[in-house]
C-alpha cells in the first residue's frame, strides 16, 4: 500500500514538473514573440532612417551634379498646405496652375512643393509627374554671386580674355540671377535680361529657382 502511494506521489510530482516546464516554455514563446515584434519595429525604424538618409544623399548628389527634381503639374488643381510636423493637411486651399514646381518631398498620394516662401503645398499625384532638371540641359537659373565675395563677370565668350558684358559684385541682399542656357566646359551659358553670355561655374551657383528660395520656377 505504501509502495503504491509512493508511486502515485512520484507520478503527481512528474506531472507537476511537466506542467511547470510547459508554462515556462509558453512564457519563453511569448517572450520570443514579443522580442520578435520589438525587433520588427526597430528594424522598420532603422529601414525608415536609412531610406531618409538615402533620400538626403540623393538630393545632395543631385545638387553636386547640378541636377534637381521638379514636379510638373499637368492640370489645374486645388492644393492644401502640408503640416510636416503632424503629417496632416491644413485647411487652407490654393488653386495651382499647370507649371513646374520645386520638389520638396511626397506622401502616399501627393507631391509636396513650395510656392514663394509658403508651403509645402500638396499636389495630387494623379495630376502631376516628377521630372529632373539639369544645368547641362539649360534648366533653372544661375545665381550671380559666390561665397568668396568675388565679382562675377558676364563674358561674351567662355574665356577670360573675351569682352565683359556685365559685372556683378557681392550683393548686399538678393543676388542677381540669369536663366541657365546650358554648360560649356567650366562656364555656364546664361541669358541675363536678353543679354546672352557666359559666367564661370566656380564663381556662381546653379539652382532651379531664384536665390534658391522656395518658389515657382519657369
Amino acid at each position: 500500500m505504501r509502495k503504491k502511494m509512493r508511486n502515485n506521489h512520484i507520478i503527481i510530482g512528474t506531472i507537476a514538473l511537466l506542467t511547470i516546464a510547459g508554462c515556462g516554455n509558453n512564457a519563453t514563446d511569448k517572450n520570443t514573440s514579443l522580442n520578435d515584434s520589438l525587433n520588427v519595429k526597430v528594424d522598420t525604424a532603422e529601414i525608415s532612417s536609412v531610406q531618409n538618409e538615402k533620400a538626403d544623399e540623393e538630393t545632395t548628389e543631385c545638387r553636386n551634379n547640378e541636377m534637381a527634381k521638379v514636379v510638373r503639374l499637368l492640370q489645374s488643381c486645388e492644393s492644401s498646405i502640408y503640416n510636416e510636423e503632424t503629417g496632416e493637411r491644413i485647411d487652407c486651399t490654393t488653386n495651382l496652375e499647370p507649371d513646374y514646381y520645386p520638389y520638396q518631398g511626397e506622401t502616399k498620394d501627393c507631391y509636396l512643393v513650395c510656392i514663394g516662401q509658403d508651403g509645402p503645398y500638396t499636389i495630387p499625384k494623379k495630376f502631376a509627374e516628377i521630372t529632373t532638371w539639369s544645368a547641362s540641359q539649360g534648366h533653372g537659373y544661375v545665381l550671380l554671386f559666390n561665397e568668396k565675395s568675388n565679382t562675377v563677370l558676364l563674358k561674351t565668350e567662355p574665356n577670360d580674355a573675351s569682352k565683359t558684358i556685365e559685372s556683378f559684385p557681392d550683393p548686399e541682399g538678393i543676388p542677381d540671377c540669369a536663366e541657365c542656357l546650358g554648360i560649356t566646359g567650366e562656364w555656364y551659358k546664361v541669358d541675363y535680361y536678353g543679354k546672352t553670355g557666359y559666367v564661370r561655374r566656380n564663381e556662381s551657383q546653379w539652382g532651379i529657382n531664384h536665390s534658391e528660395a522656395c518658389g515657382q520656377i519657369r
